[in-house]
């Protein structure tokens, strides 16, 4: 793999096609804290004990756990409709399962995203009323 296929595969400031925002928020959920920078280019050498993951000692993968919470807080679902929606999709989960992961991983997620939000200009433009 080049290297430029390597920043821009897991690059979370930069999302390159449709869904990749959800890859990038779990690739730095994944990674931990201490390797969550978006400077892939010179990747800090591996520390001593690897990170613990966000989702460590969860019963579900991190795919189901981030899409469950992420249509939560998107579309302003209650949890049951969240777990209906799951359901439907063959993944068996308490609506009460749903309450604890948007409560655990809300933060982290809004954390992630932070690189990701366009940043604020000083110029602004008013269309004219006619």
């Amino acid at each position: 793999m080049a290297k430029d296929e390597a920043v821009s595969s897991c690059h979370s400031c930069q999302p390159s096609r449709r869904g990749s925002r959800l890859t990038a928020l779990l690739h730095v959920l994944r990674a931990g804290p201490e390797q969550a920078d978006c400077r892939h280019e010179n990747p800090p050498p591996a520390p001593a004990t690897v990170p613990r993951s966000a989702f460590a000692g969860f019963c579900f993968p991190p795919e189901v756990i981030v899409l469950a919470v992420r249509w939560y807080l998107r579309f302003g679902l209650s949890y049951r409709d969240v777990e209906e929606l799951l359901a439907e999709r063959g993944i068996v989960v308490d609506h009460v399962t749903v309450y604890r992961w948007v409560q655990r991983f809300t933060p982290l997620l809004a954390e992630a995203a932070r690189p990701c939000r366009h940043a604020v200009g000083n110029r602004w433009q008013v269309d004219e009323p006619t």
